[in-house]
């Protein structure tokens, strides 16, 4: 039976990507990461941990990037998608826009700009893409100059059997980081590793190890599976089933195509907040029954304690 604490999990996957690879009490690891993929020696970077990406505004959406690193002169943002649509190159590219905007302070020259390169790791696959292993920079061939500022990389795992080493473009350091990021399980990453004399690599796989028993990280990794994959399952039906009847309804009583349309917007949000909001309460009475009080609770969900005592009072 498949568990966390055997490792049964994905380095593509939230939570193990972002605490491998994106926190600075792991720096080493982030630098390797970076440097691999750059194919080139770096002699100093600045992980952002938890890399939040500034707001406007109070209205704003708050962006959580994967993985934010800079140099003095770049800024570079790994983002990782087991499985991966039009929804995540927008979202790679608003990224890439934020990180750009939140450079700049009242008074100061656009001149001053760091250059933002990101690089997008996937697996599965459902928007057009070039069919390669590695697309170096999307825009290279749209924008040369548009490419003097910003790029993106583009690194599909599910051609990863079909990249062949060579000196240029993959070698095999890059090829073995990618198979091992991969990876489903720590058989495979234990195999991957055995394979070279990676001393890196090594300490990276010791490190998931020691992740994969630790116990706040399998409640903060279960605790993301159960309520993204909760939510969305409900927020889909309700918003669904909310949305065809009345936008029906709307469409019977109006006699116009707009009022179904319109019915079925409406109702498809209230039925999404309806979803996340019973998925949260169902959540916080499950940590509950599991021995949480409130405080425990407010951190395992990131959200105040507030809010956990409203979810466990309705």
């Amino acid at each position: 039976m498949k568990s966390f604490q055997n490792g049964d999990f994905s380095l593509l996957e939230d939570i193990p990507f972002k605490d491998t690879f994106g926190r600075k009490t792991r720096k080493a690891f982030s630098k390797y990461l970076l440097e691999v993929c750059l194919k080139e020696k770096i002699d100093d970077v600045q992980v952002l941990s938890d890399a939040t990406l500034e707001k406007f505004s109070f209205h704003d959406k708050e962006y959580q990037a994967d993985i934010v690193m800079q140099t003095n002169e770049v800024i570079y943002n790994f983002e990782a998608f087991t499985s991966f649509s039009k929804i995540g190159l927008l979202k790679t590219q608003s990224y890439g826009e934020r990180l750009f905007s939140t450079q700049l302070q009242i008074g100061d020259s656009y001149e001053s700009l760091k250059k933002i390169v990101q690089f997008v790791i996937i697996d599965r696959v459902h928007v057009s893409l070039k069919k390669k292993f590695y697309t170096k920079n999307l825009f290279e061939s749209e924008s040369t100059l548009f490419s003097d500022y910003h790029e993106i990389h583009v690194i599909r795992l599910d051609l990863i059997e079909k990249a062949k080493y060579n000196e240029g473009e993959n070698d095999i350091s890059f090829l073995k980081l990618m198979k091992f990021i991969r990876a489903k399980n720590q058989k495979e990453r234990d195999k991957i590793v055995m394979e070279g004399e990676d001393k890196m690599l090594g300490e990276i796989n010791e490190f998931v190890k020691r992740f994969s028993k630790n116990k706040c990280a399998k409640e903060k990794y279960e605790g993301y599976q159960y309520t993204t994959v909760l939510a969305r399952d409900e927020a889909r039906r309700e918003g669904r089933e909310i949305g065809l009847r009345e936008g029906r309804m709307e469409g019977r009583m109006e006699g116009r195509m707009e009022g179904r349309m319109e019915g079925h917007k409406e109702g498809h949000m209230e039925g999404l907040l309806e979803g996340r909001e019973e998925s949260n309460r169902k959540f916080a009475r499950y940590l509950v029954s599991s021995g949480k009080n409130v405080e425990e609770i407010s951190n395992t969900m990131e959200i105040s304690v507030s809010e956990v005592k409203r979810l466990l009072e309705n």
